[in-house]
Order: structure tokens, then sequence, then C-alpha cells
């Protein structure tokens, strides 16, 4: 459950003040082919709103020719879907393949995964579920226990570069890839619970910036869809064993600071079930 109250300019400035709601629903499901190779795939079902803000909105800063020098709030932009009704479709289908190259003080797991949109949904306007681009992204997961003067504490991190369709508009060939670095340190408090903090980055290779003259251009259908979104986020969280195999995980996000990006700010609910292959024997244990 996510919510957006800003936008975050190309400078990293607050404007145009929103009232976005989102609601995502994911399935993940991950199997292991073998000790090391394991495969994932997912499907986000996203619901999202655009609505008036509860207070009156302040005059727009106009410059003399007509354009927008600060706009305080925002606007409805495409009627079709910023109504005041949610907007509900599933979004863009996840693949991914995990390969355990190094188990030692270190783990490390390098990734390939895939992004496919399931179909043509909607693209421009506050309660648009994505960008509906095919992506290919590949990095590296790193993790280990932090030791005998932390007990039970674990440091995280994982580095992805995505490689991304092209937005092509007119003159415009875009390029979107990006960055994406995490970094999670975690802590066992009993055998059932455990808390982490978080932190990500993005940073964005290409795309458009959030300046003044693209909104009153042939591309200001594009400022969402081909944003050059870098922006830092943080978190907290907190996994909770209810049964063998099952546990219920709850966290916290907020956003630190972006350019041409959203101010996202919410919450996550989830419950993970582990299974076994029952056949499988090894070393006279059930994998």
């Amino acid at each position: 459950i996510l919510h957006v109250n800003w936008h975050l300019e190309f400078d990293g400035s607050r404007e145009e003040e929103s009232n976005i709601s989102i609601r995502n629903v994911t399935a993940d499901f991950t199997y292991g082919l073998t000790r090391r190779i394991a495969i994932g795939i997912g499907l986000p079902l996203v619901s999202s709103k655009w609505g008036d803000l509860s207070h009156a909105c302040p005059e727009p800063v106009v410059s003399e020719s007509g354009m927008f020098l600060y706009l305080p709030c925002a606007f409805p932009e495409s009627p079709e879907i910023d109504n005041g009704k949610y907007y509900t479709t599933f979004q863009d289908f996840r693949a991914n393949v995990r390969y355990g190259l190094w188990r030692r003080r270190v783990t490390l797991t390098p990734f390939l995964g895939v992004v496919l949109p399931t179909h043509a949904y909607e693209t421009h306007g506050h309660a648009a579920p994505g960008r509906n681009l095919r992506q290919l992204t590949f990095g590296l997961h790193a993790g280990r226990a932090i030791g005998w003067k932390l007990p039970d504490t674990y440091v995280h991190a994982t580095y992805a570069f995505t490689i991304s369709q092209h937005v092509k508009h007119h003159e415009l060939d875009l390029s979107l890839n990006r960055s994406n670095v995490e970094l999670e340190v975690g802590h066992q408090l009993t055998p059932r619970l455990s808390v982490l903090g978080f932190m990500s980055w993005q940073y964005a290779h290409g795309g458009l910036e959030w300046v003044d003259e693209l909104f009153t251009s042939d591309h200001a259908d594009l400022h969402d869809r081909a944003a050059r979104d870098s922006h830092r986020r943080a978190g907290l969280g907190l996994s909770l064993g209810v049964r063998p195999g099952t546990t219920i995980n709850f966290s916290v996000l907020r956003t630190l600071a972006g350019k041409n990006s959203h101010k996202l700010d919410g919450f996550t609910i989830g419950t993970t079930w582990s299974f076994t292959r029952g056949d499988d024997i090894i070393g006279g244990k059930k994998n």
C-alpha cells in the first residue's frame, strides 16, 4: 500500500502536490532446480487512483509567455484513468534465474532477469500502473553473516543493471537503462522473529528531465514513461515465523530524495511459504 504526495523535479525540489494511492498485490514463485540454480517468476496486480487534495490548491506561477514556472498541485492528465476511481490491471510478467557461484564466508549469487508487459496498459496519467517496456536485468547478490562480534546478524547487497526497451517519439530515441543498488542489514532476535533495515538507490542513465520546457513540448505525454527517474529510498521491516516453512513479513518504505521521480511512501505486508519435495533425500534428510 503506497502513496504519492509530491512530484520530485529535475533538481530534486518538490512540486505538484499529489494524492495518488497505489495498491499492489504480487505473487512470486521460486523453485530450486539444483543446489546452485534457482528460477523465479512473478506477476503484480496494480490498482492505482488519482484523487483531489483535501485542501484548496494555490494558484500556479506563470511567466509572461504563459509557461508554468511553478505548479503547486497535480491536475488530471488522462481522463480515462485520472477520474477518482481505482484503475486495476496486471502489470509486467517477471522471470529470473540465479546461480550460487560462491558459498564461503561471503555468498555470491549472479542473476539474470526479464520483464515483459502482459498487455498494452495505460502509460499516461497519474494512475498509470507502469511504463510498459521490455527489460533485461543482470547483476550480483552478495551476503555474509557478520560473525561473532554481532551474532545472528547479516549484511546483504545487490547491484543490478537494467537494459530497457527504448522509448521512441518523433525525433526522440531514448535509452532508459538504469543501475540499482540495495543494501540490507538484518538481525535474528529470536528463532521466529527477525528485523531488518534497508536502503536502495536508483540511478537512471538516460531519459527525460522534468524541466518546464518539457511540459509545453510535443513530448509532454512521455514525462512519466520516459522520465530519468533517480531516487534514494529506505525502510525497516520484520519477519515472523508462524509455523515451519511459513513467515509473515512487514515493512515500511520512505523516499529520501529523488529527481524526475515521485515521493513514494507506504508499507508492505506479505507471506512466504516454503515447501519441500518429499522424495528428495540427501544425506539421510529430506531436502
